[in-house]
């Protein structure tokens, strides 16, 4: 660990962000619960959103450390985007939710 120095982020949020790469628009909000830290990353062009550790398939969860009001939030706010595939953070395979 010889010359390690932290580096601290450039960029943070509290409550959301947009980035814009030609015709797409990320967008990037908190999904707290399962962590404290858990962002999601909606495209709207393309109705698919990733959800860190808010979403799981196919494996276990733990909740020691989960806040179980927080994370039914963030579930609330990802049923309320126009999506057609889900990309969780923890899973085995990705599934389309039409």
């Amino acid at each position: 660990m010889q010359g390690y120095r932290l580096r601290l982020a450039d960029i943070t949020f509290d409550e959301g962000l947009n980035f814009y790469l030609g015709d797409h628009t990320f967008q990037l909000f908190p999904l707290r619960g399962h962590t404290t830290g858990g962002i999601g990353v909606y495209i709207p062009q393309e109705r698919v959103v990733f959800t860190s550790d808010c979403v799981f398939h196919k494996v276990k969860s733990w909740l020691q450390e989960a806040d179980p009001d927080a994370w039914l939030e963030s579930l609330r706010k990802l049923g309320e985007l126009d999506i057609e595939a889900v990309v969780p953070g923890t899973a085995r395979s990705v599934r389309r939710t039409t």
